[in-house]
């Protein structure tokens, strides 16, 4: 409700004053009445709710944003990866998790940050200053800011990519993808394109979050895989449908999401022991000199 003059009547989005539908916003005058901070709707005019106040908050993070990126110091990409898999070994024992989830959490954050290898993000950490080895792969830097330029572009989407495109195709292997697309919370249950990203100059090349259909990611892989020296990025699980690598990215959410043994929760919980994994390490990083 809201506290302004002028205004006495349900106002709704679709016009139709007479009924309230579910689903629609409605904006009611706080003098009107109706509703009791204890009860809720009462319909009753001396029920006055308490008028809300604006609150000021931060803005939120940009969908390229890489907070946790610039720490003050150089990390290398596979120290970091050593790291965050440390600390969700530790967070796997401390939550009593299955074996099959606690090995689920430990390689997705082995792989969380993979897509940071990505040239781009490399030439972001490269572009304003010059780190202690220059032929190497980092993934923390010691500068302050800085943006890809690619627009949008999100590093965790190549690392769960680069994850489907070279681990074996079964439900352990979409939860690890799962994590590690949405540990940063911009990635989920889909992969689509943003109207405000760069495109690819050609025609027709798929594209989502930075990510271009074909781009090359050299080797990090943690752990095995070591036949592999450089992945070109396949992009064909956002299509709709089964595709050339089996079922599309939505599809196997939609399994984990629906799965009785698994579920929303349960993935929800997974993604914070992530987060935490991810954060510890990246804290240690800060404190070690």
């Amino acid at each position: 409700m809201w506290d302004s003059s002028g205004a006495d009547e349900f106002l709704s989005v679709d016009n139709d004053v007479s009924h309230a539908k579910p689903g629609q916003t409605y904006l009611v005058h706080q003098g009107s009445g109706g509703y009791s901070d204890r009860l809720g709707w009462t319909g009753g005019s001396g029920d006055l709710p308490t008028v809300a106040t604006m609150v000021e908050t931060e803005s939120p993070d940009a969908n390229d944003a890489n907070k946790l990126t610039f720490i003050g110091r150089w990390v290398e990409l596979a120290s970091h990866l050593e790291h965050a898999g440390g600390q969700a070994r530790l967070l796997a024992a401390e939550a009593g998790l299955s074996v099959d989830l606690g090995a689920a959490l430990v390689n997705a954050a082995l792989w969380h940050d993979v897509g940071k290898a990505h040239p781009c993000f490399q030439q972001m950490l490269l572009r304003s200053g010059t780190p202690p080895i220059l032929e190497t792969v980092w993934a923390k830097s010691a500068l302050q800011q800085g943006h890809c330029d690619r627009k949008g572009f999100r590093h965790e989407l190549a690392s769960a990519l680069a994850w489907l495109q070279l681990a074996q195709a079964d439900i352990t292997s979409n939860i690890v993808a799962y994590l590690i697309a949405a540990h940063h919370g911009r990635v989920r249950l889909s992969i689509r394109s943003l109207p405000s990203e760069a495109n690819p100059p050609e025609a027709g090349r798929l594209f989502a979050r930075g990510i271009w259909q074909g781009d090359r990611l050299p080797a990090v892989w943690p752990g095995g895989h070591g036949d592999v020296s450089e992945l070109e990025l396949d992009l064909s699980f956002m299509q709709m449908g089964n595709g050339p690598r089996g079922e599309s990215w939505l599809a196997r959410m939609l399994h984990l999401r629906d799965a009785p043994d698994i579920g929303p929760f349960r993935l929800a919980y997974l993604e914070t022991l992530l987060r935490v994994a991810d954060w510890r390490a990246s804290e240690l990083e800060k404190q070690t000199q």
